[in-house]
């Protein structure tokens, strides 16, 4: 059994949130106290084979020893710690050390050759030199740099670059802050700024987490990041350039790693840091980020939420959150995953009027605050919130809502707002309902949408109206991309000669069928 765990980045990591990564790794309960957790944990490994790999360690681990026994002589199991800092290698219980040496200077510039090609390496005198010196011989910066360079879209000013440099110190504290620095200049290799802004937008998600990547798109259209988008605009034009040229690049120089053909990316724990140090540095808010550090028992910081334009709790632990804030700055806030957080306060989002995005996937809320401050939100994601009713009413302030996901909730109706691009929707019963006194299907109200996913779970009705709301849905001039999901293939061949004549007619860019066996592909 090989059990990873990657200690967060925090010197104030106490041996409880170790625990409880490694109780969540084996799958045993995670609550309780350090002795229980650790008992739990005992239980499972005894008379197992395991390696237990202790990630990023930042102190002694003689703590974590001593709870899990592993001081004991015990056969054919191991415990490796990997770490940059001294003092966590002068725990008691280390019985041997070893020391990545950096690479000889030869070594460091074939590497270096390598990935950029000597094709395109400039003809400057200094530039072995350079980059020896600059990245230190480390592997973890002469990858990155290499790449960065190598993917530029123009003839790179290299003299230029390197003179912007400062050398890697022989002696720091950890040389975090002098490595962020020396990276950063493959940040300001990205060039544009909708590069920048898209790798720094990633950063609010957890580091080496699934980012699905048409998700992400979706954010950063609205947040403006891909340009302006107006009645010309497709989404699915921007939705392929911020795929196939914004992210592409930023996975080309190493800053995002590519996940099922680019289904989802994911960004490391290194890179995440830098962005997240890149954008402490944006004195005028233009980026400034709040991410949650639920690992730990210190309180939110508030202040830091006023200031913030971003702010990310994605899979936070925490029950409640921070109250009377004057959020005016806020532009993106992600809830998602916080299966701790059953209530908003009525009047939340009040002082919220330049939100764009709210993520509140997956949390446990039954009811929905206010929503009349929120008359900027472009992109609302409430999918998977099992428990959560709506009426149409409370919808209607959103009018410039774009994106909006109310999967697997127990929402039944069309919103009949005008701006919106991109609906998805579970078909639950009849989809006539609308929030105003209006004959019209509320179908007729969306002229604007271009992208439709329904996923049905009440198949009967479905079979009474499919027809019905298919004509409905052929009535929309803009729609390109078409999605239906069902919990078996009872009804597919009838809907599927229904799309077929209504694709002909539509000229649809794309359209899935799918059936919930394991979601497969038809």
């Amino acid at each position: 059994m090989v059990i990873f765990i990657k200690v967060p980045a925090d010197e104030q990591t106490k041996d409880l949130h170790i625990l409880q990564k490694i109780a969540d790794r084996i799958k045993v309960d995670r609550e309780g106290y350090e002795f229980e957790i650790a008992r739990r944990i005992l239980e499972v490994l005894e008379g197992k084979r395991y390696l237990l790999i202790l990630d990023g360690v930042r102190r002694t681990p003689d703590g974590i020893w001593e709870k899990l026994d592993i001081s004991k002589d015990i056969k054919d199991s191991k415990v490796v710690i990997t770490t940059h800092y001294p003092l966590a290698l002068k725990s008691k219980c280390v019985q041997r050390k070893v020391q990545l040496e950096r690479l000889s200077t030869n070594e460091a510039w074939k590497m270096f050759r390598d990935i950029v090609g000597d094709n395109l390496l400039p003809d400057i005198p200094t530039a072995r030199q350079v980059c020896t010196r600059f990245c230190s011989c480390l592997p973890l910066l002469i990858s990155p740099i290499a790449r960065s360079f190598k993917y530029q879209e123009s003839p790179t000013d290299w003299q230029s670059a390197f003179s912007e440099w400062t050398p890697w110190p022989e002696v720091g504290v950890d040389g975090l802050k002098e490595l962020y620095s020396n990276l950063e200049i493959c940040y300001q290799l990205l060039g544009d700024e909708s590069k920048q802004k898209c790798f720094l937008y990633a950063s609010l998600y957890p580091a080496n987490s699934k980012i699905y990547t048409n998700y992400l798109v979706e954010c950063c259209i609205v947040q403006g990041f891909l340009g302006d988008v107006d009645e010309a605009t497709k989404y699915s034009a921007m939705r392929s350039r911020g795929t196939k040229v914004i992210l592409r690049h930023l996975v080309n120089v190493a800053f995002l790693e590519e996940g099922e053909q680019m289904r989802y990316i994911k960004m490391k724990d290194l890179y995440r840091q830098l962005a997240l140090y890149i954008s402490s540095k944006f004195s005028d808010l233009e980026c400034r980020t709040y991410v949650d550090n639920e690992e730990h028992d210190e309180p939110l910081r508030s202040k830091s939420w006023q200031h913030a334009r971003w702010i990310s709790m994605v899979s936070s632990k925490r029950d409640g959150l921070p109250t009377n804030q004057n959020c005016g700055s806020l532009q993106t806030l992600l809830l998602q995953k916080n299966l701790k957080l059953v209530e908003i306060p009525p009047a939340y989002f009040g002082s919220m009027g330049n939100l764009i995005v709210l993520n509140l996937y997956g949390t446990k809320i039954r009811s929905l605050p206010s929503l009349s401050g929120l008359t900027k939100l472009k992109a609302f994601y409430l999918n998977g919130c099992l428990d959560l009713t709506i009426i149409p009413s409370q919808v209607q302030p959103l009018r410039h809502l774009e994106v909006f996901d109310i999967r697997d909730t127990r929402v039944n109706f069309v919103p009949c707002l005008e701006s919106l691009r991109c609906l998805r929707i579970s078909y639950i019963g009849s989809l006539n309902q609308r929030g105003d006194a209006s004959n019209d299907h509320p179908i007729s109200v969306v002229q604007k949408l271009e992208e439709l996913t329904i996923e049905v779970k009440s198949l009967p009705q479905c079979c009474n109206e499919v027809e019905i709301v298919m004509q409905k849905f052929a009535s929309l001039k803009n729609l390109t991309t078409f999605r239906c999901k069902f919990p078996s293939s009872e009804t597919l061949e009838k809907i599927r000669k229904t799309i077929e004549s209504w694709r002909d007619e539509k000229q649809l860019l794309h359209f899935k069928f799918l059936w919930d066996v394991k979601t497969q592909n038809i």
